[in-house]
């Protein structure tokens, strides 16, 4: 049993210092690994055709629509409000210079100064309505 063991060794260590054994063990080790790579891949791009199909890209294109068109409805919105906003300023430009010219004209009478927008504050009410709470 010894004898056939070390006969053994000795055939595997003269196997391995040949070159021959390390380029044939690379190429095969090389060859394995592209096939499992390959597997993956193709068990990959199964999964996605299966996931996206034309349906599911139908409802995407959809629902990119939706929020298209609530975009630009909220984009014509905020121009409405810019455009309000900048005619209420001018406005509010043209007072605050006449009441200027008003105080020139008559220095005894004073007007108020513009008082600071500041919000105001309202005590918080977790049950504005007193909705009875619901008990289970």
């Amino acid at each position: 049993m010894k004898k056939q063991l070390s006969n053994l060794l000795l055939k595997v260590g003269t196997l391995l210092r040949k070159p021959l054994f390390w380029i044939i063990l690379y190429v095969l080790s090389s060859t394995y690994w592209m096939i499992s790579q390959q597997l993956e891949i193709d068990a990959l791009k199964e999964r996605i055709d299966t996931e996206h199909t034309m349906e599911h890209s139908d409802t995407f294109h959809y629902r990119l629509t939706n929020l298209e068109n609530i975009s630009n409805s909220h984009g014509d919105r905020l121009k409405e409000l810019e455009r309000d906003s900048w005619q209420l300023k001018r406005f509010a430009n043209q007072h605050q210079f006449r009441i200027m010219q008003l105080e020139w004209e008559h220095p005894n009478i004073e007007a108020p100064e513009p008082s600071k927008a500041t919000p105001v504050k309202m005590p918080f009410k977790a049950n504005p309505t007193n909705v009875p709470d619901v008990k289970k």
